[in-house]
C-alpha cells in the first residue's frame, strides 16, 4: 500500500513528491521532499511492544473503473507516529489498483 501527495500510477518508480507513506506487512515508511530521510516505525513500539502506528487504518471499498485502470476506494482513519512526526489519516480515496506479481 503506498499513498502519495504527488500523481503515481502502476509503474515501480515513485515520482517526485513532498510526502509518501507506504504500509509493508504491520510496518509504515514515511520519505519525500518535506522529510528528507526515510522513516519507519519497524522499531519503535509502545509500553504493550505494538507499533505507534496500530491505531492506522486502511478499509477497502468499492472497486471502479478509471483511464488509468482499474480503481478501488480507500477510507483512511486513525492517527500515530512514524519517526517524530505525527501521522493522521482521515477520509476517502480512490486509489489505483496495481496488479501485484
Amino acid at each position: 500500500m503506498l499513498l502519495s501527495t504527488g500523481p503515481k500510477d502502476c509503474s515501480g518508480t515513485t515520482p517526485w513528491a513532498a510526502v509518501v507513506l507506504e504500509r509493508s506487512g504491520l510496518f509504515w515508511h514515511a520519505r519525500g521532499e518535506w522529510l528528507g530521510t526515510e522513516l519507519s516505525n519497524s522499531s519503535m513500539a509502545d509500553a504493550r511492544g505494538q507499533p505507534e502506528t496500530k491505531d492506522l487504518k486502511i478499509a477497502l471499498g468499492a472497486r471502479g473503473t478509471s483511464d488509468d485502470g482499474p480503481t478501488i476506494e480507500l477510507q483512511l482513519s486513525g492517527s500515530g507516529e512514524i519517526g517524530d512526526y505525527p501521522v493522521n489519516l482521515e477520509g476517502t480515496i480512490e486509489a489505483i489498483d496495481c496488479p501485484t506479481d
